[in-house]
C-alpha cells in the first residue's frame, strides 16, 4: 500500500510501498480485530488478571482501592472497549473478576454483590467502576453515532446494516423502536454487529425503555417502499397480510412497489381502483385476485 517515508535521512513526501498482511475473513483497525467480542474480553481479561497491587504495611484502605480501580482498570476498559465492546455476559464475567480481586485484597469474610460493589454511595454502594455500565453505554452511543455519522459512507453503511437486520431477520420492524425493543437477537451474534446486539438489549432492558426512533419518514410520503415491506408493517399492526402467491402473482406482472398501487391523498393512502393489466388470461385472473387482496389489505391499514 502506498504511504509516506519514515525512514531517518530519507524525504518524507517520498511514497513508498509497504506490506500490508492480509487476513480471511476478518478485518483489523488499530489493533483491534472488527466484531470480535471474545478476543477483546480476553485481552480484559487477562489484563485483570495480570493486574497487581503494591503490598502495604497495613490493609488497604477501600476508598485507596477504589480510586486504584477507578482510575487503572476502569480507564484501560473503557479505552478496549471504545474500539469493540464486549457481549453482556462477558462484561458481567469482567465485573465479577473485579469484585474477586477488591475481596482478596480487602479481606472481607464474604464476598461482596457485584451489584452493591459498584452502587453509588449514595445507594448504599462502592462506588466501583462498573465494566457492564461502561460497555451498555458506549454500545448505545456507539449506534446513535453510526446512524448520524457525519461520513456520509460510514452514515450510509449503517443505515444498509439496519436495514437489512430490519427487514430480513426482524419482520420490517425498527429493532431499535417499539415494538422491536422486545425480540431478543442474542442468537444472531456473527450476524449483526455485536455492538448493535448489546445496544439493542441495554435499551430494551431499561427501566423506562429507550427507543431510537427513525425520524425521516420520507419514503413513505414518496411511496418509495416494496409492497412486502408496506404489508410486513400492516401485519405488526394486528391487520391480515397476504400469503406468498400473492406477491408472486404481483411481482410477475411488474408490481413490486407501493406507487405502483396507488398514492397519498392527504393523510389518507387512495388505492388505484383500475388495475394495470386485463384479466383475460389464467394467469391475469389470479393477478387480479392478488390486486383485490391488496387492495383491501391497505385500504383498511
Amino acid at each position: 500500500m502506498p504511504s509516506i517515508t519514515n525512514k531517518p535521512g530519507v524525504n518524507p513526501w517520498k511514497i513508498t510501498y509497504h506490506p500490508v498482511p492480509v487476513h480471511v475473513n476478518q478485518m483489523e483497525m488499530l489493533h483491534t480485530q472488527v466484531n470480535n467480542s471474545a478476543r477483546r474480553f480476553q485481552e480484559l481479561k487477562d489484563f485483570i488478571n495480570d493486574f497487581t497491587i503494591s503490598k502495604f504495611s497495613i490493609r488497604l484502605p477501600i476508598t485507596l482501592l477504589q480510586k486504584i480501580a477507578m482510575q487503572n482498570l476502569a480507564s484501560w476498559a473503557q479505552a478496549l472497549l471504545s474500539l469493540q465492546p464486549v457481549t453482556m455476559r462477558e462484561a458481567e464475567q469482567l465485573d465479577h473478576m473485579i469484585t474477586a480481586k477488591a475481596h482478596d485484597l480487602l479481606g472481607f469474610p464474604f464476598r461482596p454483590l457485584t451489584d452493591v460493589l459498584t452502587l453509588p454511595i449514595a445507594a448504599m454502594g462502592f462506588k466501583f467502576p462498573s465494566i457492564t455500565r461502561i460497555n451498555l453505554g458506549i454500545a448505545i452511543d456507539g449506534v446513535a453515532c453510526d446512524l448520524n455519522h457525519h461520513a456520509p459512507a460510514y452514515k450510509a453503511m449503517a443505515h444498509i446494516t439496519l436495514a437489512d437486520w430490519t427487514c430480513a431477520i426482524n419482520g420490517c420492524i425498527n429493532p431499535f423502536d417499539s415494538p422491536g425493543l422486545q425480540h431478543e437477537f442474542s442468537h444472531y451474534y456473527g450476524h449483526i454487529p455485536t455492538t448493535w446486539i448489546v445496544a439493542q438489549k441495554a435499551m430494551m432492558k431499561m427501566p423506562s425503555p429507550l427507543f431510537l426512533h427513525h425520524t425521516d419518514q420520507s419514503h413513505i410520503s414518496r411511496c418509495k417502499m416494496s409492497l412486502t415491506h408496506a404489508t410486513k408493517i400492516c401485519a405488526s399492526k394486528g391487520k391480515d397480510s397476504p400469503h406468498g402467491r400473492v406477491w408472486y402473482s404481483l411481482q410477475t406482472h411488474g408490481l413490486s412497489w407501493l406507487h405502483q398501487i396507488g398514492e397519498w391523498d392527504g393523510p389518507l393512502f387512495k388505492v388505484n381502483q383500475v388495475p394495470p393489466f386485463s384479466s383475460q388470461h389464467k394467469a391475469d385472473k389470479a393477478a387480479l385476485n392478488a390486486w383485490n387482496q391488496m387492495h383491501e389489505v391497505l385500504n383498511n391499514a
